[in-house]
């Protein structure tokens, strides 16, 4: 018997159909997230334990499935102008390997800030 994968010559209707579940799935995770964040924020109940254990299992997936979408939603890095990309690098690294830091107008431990 064929897989339906074979069925399609140029493999275009799996490639569509694919994309379309792949779609339907990132949506389905959102909407679990939110709806999980609603209930935890007592902005919305959720009604049932089939709906809270749905809405778990989606969010299990969350890593995985939205992973691949935030590598492909990266907005490009613009250096500023007389930046080479070896400076950057040493900077973001520099950055990184640096103790955090309290947020913008937040007192220090010593009282000044």
């Amino acid at each position: 018997m064929p897989n339906r994968r074979d069925e399609s010559p140029d493999g275009a209707q799996s490639d569509e159909t694919s994309d379309a579940l792949r779609v339907k799935l990132i949506r389905a995770v959102r909407f679990a997230i939110a709806k999980l964040a609603a209930e935890a924020m007592g902005e919305q109940a959720i009604r049932t334990g089939n709906e809270l254990r749905a809405c778990i299992v989606l969010a299990r997936l969350a890593p995985v499935v939205l992973a691949e979408v935030a590598k492909n939603e990266l907005p490009p890095i613009i250096l500023p102008p007389g930046l080479s990309e070896e400076e950057a690098d040493r900077l973001l690294e520099a950055l990184e390997a640096a103790p955090d830091l309290p947020p913008p107008g937040a007192k220090s431990v010593e009282g000044r800030g």
